[in-house]
């Protein structure tokens, strides 16, 4: 059984307080990996949510992994989570810090992220929100294109670069107490004796989290990304480990820029060398 979470944002909130930059690409990465998922598991065998632009809420996401939606997978199901829109660092709550010096976290942001008081989906939550997936013995995998920082493109072959995946304007480490609407402030109050998750998943990755993620024109917007790995999985009819379509995918990525370079991070003794989905 498959539970698939794909979320894409190429316009932000017109009620922003800062000037959130549209993309172009991001709702056709979604478009083209449901359509790839589609394929793979019949009607039956496949629950998929799709959260496009003004769907994709920080709390609509938040929502998608629970009971109602991924929460919901068993022992042996796939459970995907897809994110194309724009990436962010932020200061990270000062109860972090002891943990992770650098005092950063990297972030999705979402539709409604820049409004007054809005929330940007951060690592960290993400990392408490996957692990009681993980528990129930599915096999999760994780797809983000989006910019974390850096930069530095060059052209080469039949694409055009177009922009980056990131928006930063956030000065303020966040509140603790904002963390998954509290939940986490409930679990380490004050964040004492606070810990993040090792669930067992692996994570697919635009770039490096210092480095920008970017879109490219090729016959349609894409993330470069998203649009380097695809072709990977067609040509393969999908028979390929999470270990050599990362090869192959970095691989297709330099041909563009040698500023951009995709991450695939197994957690929890995930084997890296299994069949992709």
């Amino acid at each position: 059984m498959l539970f698939a979470l794909l979320v894409g944002i190429n316009e932000y909130h017109p009620d922003s307080t800062v000037s959130v930059p549209a993309l172009s690409g991001c709702c056709n990465d979604i478009a083209a990996l449901s359509d790839y998922l589609h394929t793979l598991y019949p009607p039956p065998q496949r629950q998929i949510q799709v959260l496009l632009n003004e769907k994709a809420t920080y709390q609509e996401i938040v929502r998608g992994f629970g009971k109602e939606h991924l929460l919901g997978a068993q022992k042996g199901d796939v459970v995907v989570i897809a994110y194309s829109g724009h990436g962010s660092r932020e200061p990270a709550a000062p109860e972090w810090t002891r943990y992770f010096g650098e005092g950063k976290q990297e972030t999705w942001v979402c539709y409604d992220s820049r409004l007054a008081n809005g929330l940007d989906l951060a690592d960290k939550e993400l990392a408490f929100l996957i692990e009681p997936i993980a528990q129930t013995g599915a096999h999760v995998v994780v797809i983000m294109d989006c910019c974390h920082s850096g930069s530095g493109t060059r052209y080469e072959g039949d694409s055009r670069i177009l922009a980056p995946r990131q928006h930063s304007s956030r000065k303020q480490p966040r509140l603790w107490e904002s963390y998954l609407n509290g939940a986490l402030d409930q679990r380490f109050p004050k964040g004492q004796s606070a810990y993040l998750p090792n669930s067992q998943h692996i994570l697919l990755a635009a770039c490096d989290r210092r480095e920008k993620a970017w879109e490219v024109m090729r016959d349609k917007a894409h993330g470069l990304f998203s649009s380097s790995y695809f072709p990977v999985l067609e040509a393969t009819g999908g028979n390929i480990s999470y270990a050599d379509l990362f090869l192959a995918t970095r691989a297709e990525m330099l041909k563009i820029t040698n500023e951009q370079h995709p991450q695939f991070e197994a957690y929890g003794f995930f084997n890296p060398y299994s069949g992709f989905l």
